[in-house]
């Protein structure tokens, strides 16, 4: 509840409030002791209906904050836990495509890298390392 709407309500209490009070004390003061008694008997008997009143309808409110909280959280999860399965299924695939076409080019690649690094300039080594291409499949493509 906002500021304002807390102010004007306790404006209204205060205008309502003010005057009944001032009424019900000069009603009392030119009473009867019985009158006195049945006047307060009342009076404290409506002070703890509203109060009870009041009560009542803000553990409603509060519950319903609760419920609406809960649900809000619930679709909130739902959504992170769709997220870590998209990112999930996409690890996946990306692993797989690392494990299947990347690793084995990258190793194939290295072994055929060091062998030209040791033929150290020698045509016929390197004549026969070129040859032996074939013998590694995956650098066949």
């Amino acid at each position: 509840m906002s500021p304002a709407r807390q102010n004007r309500l306790l404006a209204l209490a205060l205008i309502v409030g003010v005057p009944l009070l001032i009424s019900f004390l000069t009603a009392l003061l030119n009473s009867k002791s019985g009158e006195v008694a049945a006047a307060l008997g009342s009076v404290l008997g409506g002070v703890i209906g509203a109060g009870g009143a009041a009560l009542a309808v803000a553990l409603a409110l509060l519950g319903e904050r609760g419920e609406e909280r809960r649900k809000q959280q619930e679709r909130e999860i739902q959504q992170i836990n769709a997220v870590i399965a998209g990112i999930a299924f996409n690890l996946e695939a990306l692993l797989h495509l690392a494990h299947d076409y990347i690793l084995p080019h990258y190793e194939e690649s290295h072994a055929v890298y060091q062998s030209y690094c040791k033929t150290e300039g020698d045509i016929a080594r390197a004549r026969q390392l070129i040859a032996s291409i074939n013998d590694h499949p995956p650098l066949n493509h």
